[in-house]
């Protein structure tokens, strides 16, 4: 990295708290820190944050990190986030009500009625941004009344760094409208929305240098002013940039949810819940994601420390689970009404429902492989590279190779966190974020299959696609 900048700053902005990872030339973390944050769902289908309480992380994590290390020596910053979630944003770029989430489904009406108008490639969903801006401007509008932008989670940080907006990064760009592959915002379904100016704001390469740090905020987090701030990207391809991708393997980031992310040289059309990113680097990224993930142990489990639970496990346990923690699934099936379902023993105790939530997720991630398989996105035979928290777990990471039936690679730095912190490095002391993670992205571990798990775990994947089924869901 050059000289006078020997460290940079990833930030996540995730759905259970805020991430914060600092890293130095050679990719070694020199300090990080983490911020919890609160989820609200007023009602069936609504799935809320405050975004103000993300920068009270943001905050408190580089508030910690510079207790651990030098906050002058950062030299650029890019932020991860959720995608899909909504930022309404007045003219001094403050939120005029909480922001919605990836999850939140309220907008059926609106994703229906926006799908035919200008169609693309792929049909408007429920938990798309823009859907969701439509249902605010027609349930709420006083709250529309003050709205002057909208940005996903990334551009109110990056508002509140800079002191003014700056570009889309062309990742979280894509679920407010703006087509991958013409490269264009649509115009008639955003002015159908009221985003009319939308069409005049710039989209850029994650990694881009887009602005640099306010004087104001520099004084209030302790970072210089001027320090570079650099275009980020969704908490699924910055999970895929920490992994050190490669084209063609199977990749998965499992945190509150799970999502699939394989790299391929050309652009593959929309269809079915898989969806194309731009990539890095003239890169695709044919992917998917799953409402199913980790967010279940805290919706069953809540204030439970998950390590603790971590033990003495019966496996494979008899019991299944699909591990939606709210209503609502996107992929391998969509349905805006999906819910839970337990299949359990009798005598089910505490950790059996534990080991069937792990279980459950790694049926979910197996499923959506098959997906992708079935298009040819993915190489079955070069196994699986994973990010995202529950790579923790030696435990689960053992349950979803043995479900997968093939080894699962992890690298040092499991998180979206440290994958900012790479986009922020590319623009620094590499040609670009790949160059980044081929040269700084190590792994530490490759988890084998159990062999005496593996057939009771396919007999037990069997009985969970025939449940869910029998849901209606195939």
């Amino acid at each position: 990295m050059i000289s006078g900048a020997p460290a940079v700053l990833g930030l996540d902005i995730g759905t259970q708290g805020v991430r914060a990872v600092a890293i130095i030339a050679d990719g070694s973390v020199v300090a990080e820190a983490a911020a919890s944050h609160q989820t609200r769902r007023p009602f069936d289908g609504a799935v809320e944050q405050d975004p103000r309480d993300w920068w009270a992380g943001v905050s408190d994590c580089i508030a910690s990190i510079g207790r651990e290390s030098d906050l002058g020596a950062i030299g650029a910053i890019a932020t991860s986030s959720t995608s899909g979630t909504v930022c309404l944003l007045d003219d001094s770029a403050e939120p005029v009500r909480p922001a919605l989430i990836y999850s939140d489904s309220r907008a059926g009406a609106e994703a229906d009625e926006l799908s035919a108008i200008e169609p693309l490639d792929r049909p408007v969903r429920e938990t798309d941004a823009l859907a969701k801006v439509l249902w605010v401007r027609r349930h709420e509008p006083e709250a529309w009344s003050r709205v002057a932008a909208v940005r996903s989670p990334i551009g109110f940080i990056g508002a509140r760094l800079a002191g003014q907006l700056l570009p889309f990064d062309h990742t979280q760009a894509t679920k407010f409208g703006w087509h991958p592959s013409a490269m264009e915002w649509p115009s008639e379904r955003l002015g159908h929305v009221g985003l009319e100016g939308a069409t005049q704001v710039p989209v850029v390469e994650p990694g881009t240098s887009v602005g640099t740090v306010s004087a104001a905020a520099g004084e209030a987090l302790g970072l210089s002013a001027g320090t570079e701030i650099v275009a980020g990207a969704t908490d699924g391809v910055c999970g895929f940039l920490a992994c050190g991708p490669q084209l063609r393997r199977g990749c998965t980031i499992v945190g509150t949810t799970v999502v699939w992310k394989p790299m391929s040289g050309a652009y593959v059309a929309d269809a079915d819940g898989i969806y194309s990113h731009r990539g890095l680097g003239g890169t695709w990224l044919p992917g998917a994601a799953s409402n199913a993930g980790g967010g279940i142990l805290a919706a069953i489990f809540p204030g439970r420390d998950p390590a603790e639970l971590d033990q003495q496990l019966e496996l494979p346990s008899d019991g299944l689970l699909y591990p939606l923690p709210g209503q609502g699934e996107r992929f391998p099936f969509h349905d805006p009404t999906a819910t839970s379902f337990r299949v359990l023993p009798d005598d089910t105790d505490e950790r059996g429902l534990f080991a069937a939530c792990l279980e459950g997720v790694a049926y979910v991630e197996r499923w959506g492989y098959e997906r992708l398989e079935s298009r040819d996105f993915i190489d079955p035979t070069a196994g699986i590279i994973s990010a995202g928290g529950a790579t923790r777990s030696d435990t689960w990471l053992r349950i979803r190779a043995s479900v997968l039936a093939r080894p699962i690679a992890v690298p040092d730095e499991p998180g979206s966190a440290y994958g900012a912190a790479l986009l922020a490095a590319g623009a620094l002391g590499h040609a670009n974020p790949l160059d980044a993670a081929a040269a700084l992205v190590s792994f530490r571990r490759e988890t084998e299959p159990v062999p005496a798990w593996i057939d009771r775990y396919d007999d037990h994947y069997a009985r969970f696609r025939e449940a869910a089924s029998a849901q209606g869901w195939n």
